[in-house]
């Protein structure tokens, strides 16, 4: 069976990234497995579920139970799992439309600044965006925040 819950290394998805993936159409199996495999980044786990879309129905959603606690025998700095060297991604930038169809008004670019704050590049206008509408985007970009600690 599966891991009891807050057990040491047992996998439990984040409630709220669960409902953020459903929310565009995921089933709660799929959007578990996909954060499973992203490590809990919810960015992540949607770009994993889209890079998926044609085989998704016959997606193994099962998800691997950890391995045991390693014994005191194990030698101190033993090789590290795959999981352990996933590389970690953040949200750069993203492409929206403005307008009530995309044959009318036009797209816009939201790109994170150095503080983390964001702007907005609408033609040759540049803003601050305060709240940037992440979940309008047509077009995600991801930038490398190196591997997982």
């Amino acid at each position: 069976g599966a891991p009891a819950p807050g057990a040491p290394g047992a996998f439990a998805p984040n409630p709220d990234a669960v409902e953020r993936l459903t929310a565009i159409g995921f089933s709660r199996a799929q959007a578990a497995k996909a954060l499973y495999e992203s490590a809990g980044d919810v960015d992540r786990a949607g770009e994993w579920l889209m890079s998926r879309l044609e085989g998704l129905d016959t997606l193994d959603l099962s998800i691997p139970q950890p391995p045991p606690a390693p014994s005191a025998a194990a030698a101190p700095g033993a090789a590290a799992g795959p999981q352990d060297h996933l590389p970690q991604y953040r949200l750069r930038a993203f492409i929206s439309h403005m307008g009530s169809n995309t044959s009318c008004g036009h797209y816009v670019c939201h790109i994170r600044r150095p503080d983390g704050g964001w702007a907005v590049y609408n033609d040759a206008k540049v803003a601050v965006s305060e709240e940037p509408p992440l979940d309008m985007g047509y077009v995600y970009l991801y930038e490398s925040a190196g591997p997982r600690a």
